[in-house]
């Protein structure tokens, strides 16, 4: 079923350049937000995204258990607290680990 504009989706492909053996609904395992469906200033009548969210092997777990997507904590890194080097490692599931890539004169890197 495809997913509506704002909804949060699995992208699924299907490759029709193998005749020997064509990929049908091929689950990639990245979740996206789809966009309006209006035609892409290309041309091409294809849905468009508004957002990638990550991949859901690199989703970490919330508090409760459920996956969180990389992209939203990449983004909220970034963006809002000025990271460029950084790396996210959880621990288990209640614990996250956070590297910051130091300058030379000491200062984290922003």
């Amino acid at each position: 079923m495809p997913a509506a504009d704002g909804e949060r989706a699995e992208i699924v492909v299907t490759g029709l350049s193998d005749d020997a053996m064509p990929l049908v609904r091929y689950r990639l395992g990245d979740y996206v937000v789809k966009d309006k469906d209006e035609r892409c200033a290309c041309g091409t009548y294809f849905s468009t995204l508004r957002h990638i969210e990550g991949r859901e092997s690199d989703a970490l777990l919330g508090a409760g258990g459920e996956p969180v997507p990389s992209g939203e904590i990449v983004e909220c890194l970034e963006t809002d607290l000025g990271l460029r080097d950084f790396q996210l490692i959880q621990e288990n599931a209640t614990e996250l680990l956070l590297r910051v890539q130091e300058r030379p004169d000491g200062a984290v890197e922003s």
